[in-house]
């Protein structure tokens, strides 16, 4: 058998860290954020509004989180943050499964959708109450 050339061995492995950066939220890098469609979703005492959401695969999002609420609110959905490209993830708690927001306070996460999907984000301390969503990617 005959050793593989250090240009074939290369690109293989360029290859395979793309695809293991792809499975684990990294945004391609040809995404111009600056036109990314704008999404809000409000979080109150105690619901999302709207509580559907509903993205299209291949699309940048910036999904913008509003706390207009007197009480602080996250919005936990471990399934969809890593089921999509996330461009911003420095936004995200450690296990980049929810983001925290205080009464008042805003934040964006900026994503791209890859697959299709149906997720249910919740309030983790507000679920009890029906703070929950629903979030469909076709």
């Amino acid at each position: 058998m005959k050793p593989l050339p250090i240009a074939v061995l290369t690109g293989m492995l360029i290859a395979s860290i793309a695809v293991a950066i792809a499975g684990h939220g990294v945004a391609a890098p040809s995404a111009d954020w600056s036109k990314a469609e704008a999404v809000e979703m409000r979080m109150t005492e105690y619901e999302f509004i709207p509580s559907q959401l509903r993205f299209h695969r291949d699309v940048p999002y910036r999904l913008r989180l509003i706390n207009t609420g007197k009480e602080g609110h996250d919005f936990t959905a471990g399934d969809f943050l890593n089921a999509v490209d996330v461009h911003n993830a420095d936004v995200l708690n450690e296990s980049r499964t929810s983001i925290f927001l205080g009464a008042g306070e805003t934040a964006d996460i900026l994503f791209i959708a890859r697959n299709p999907g149906l997720f249910a984000p919740r309030c983790a301390d507000h679920d009890w109450a029906g703070m929950k969503a629903t979030i469909i990617v076709d």
